[in-house]
């Protein structure tokens, strides 16, 4: 991480800081970062969050701010999930008490990634969770991506939104004239009902929700893709009871 950079997060923590302690003056302040640690960018996330650590160490050991002591809480925004994040800020400063945020790193604008083509995905973990081990063939991880599957996959064992396990490829689905990110956020829609909660703890050992795996059974998946291709899958959502798409009331 460049000097720049590093200058960059500590001048952001700081003015959360300052802007914290004008409301908190004397006092401890907490911060709350929120960031998609969990997503498409969950690989760059621990280093900023590293770096803002950093800056609120740096800050404490300068004296703090107005005679109070920082600290700092996080939490998940997914970059995906708008009602995850939104959740995940309100626990922030409604269940955390935080003053001020750092974060989040994502926006709904339309990027790059927003081709015309693209990969599903369908893995299933060898994580040896109690919960995972129980529902094997049921726990599926559903993902779209643009690279090659197997490059996705590659580091599996040291990444949250992998369960920190290996996986295997259980079904590729390859279409066109989609936009990635849309189709994996309505994906994720359709089998919300049978998300899966599991929490996990990271390499740094902090507590993560992974957000992309779901309960459902692989032919199921199979029906999806299947509306999908013909443009009616907006029409539907997974009931878990009969483990089945059923149509929107």
């Amino acid at each position: 991480m460049s000097v720049a950079f590093r200058k960059l997060i500590a001048v952001t923590v700081a003015g959360a800081a300052v802007i914290a302690a004008s409301a908190a003056s004397a006092e401890d302040v907490k911060l709350g970062f929120l960031g998609g640690f969990t997503g498409p960018i969950e690989t760059l996330v621990p280093p900023i969050h590293d770096a803002a650590a950093l800056a609120v160490k740096h800050v404490n050991d300068q004296g703090g701010i107005l005679g109070g002591q920082l600290s700092m809480v996080q939490a998940d925004s997914t970059c995906i999930d708008a009602t995850a994040a939104s959740n995940a800020a309100d626990r922030l400063v409604n269940a955390e008490n935080v003053t001020a945020l750092v974060g989040p790193l994502c926006s709904g604008e339309k990027t790059d990634d927003d081709e015309a083509s693209g990969t599903i995905y369908v893995l299933r973990s060898k994580s040896d969770h109690p919960v995972v081990d129980a529902n094997r063939d049921l726990v599926h991880k559903i993902g779209v991506t643009n690279s090659d599957v197997e490059q996705r996959i590659a580091g599996a064992r040291l990444q949250p939104t992998f369960l920190m396990a290996d996986v295997e490829i259980v079904a590729t689905y390859r279409l066109f004239n989609i936009s990635r990110t849309r189709l994996e956020n309505l994906i994720h829609r359709v089998f919300e009902p049978a998300r899966l909660e599991i929490e996990i703890k990271d390499r740094f050992g902090r507590p993560v929700v992974p957000r992309e795996w779901f309960l459902v059974p692989l032919f199921v998946v199979d029906e999806a893709v299947e509306k999908i291709k013909d443009g009616t899958i907006t029409e539907y959502v997974y009931d878990p009871g009969s483990a089945a798409l059923k149509r929107r009331g």
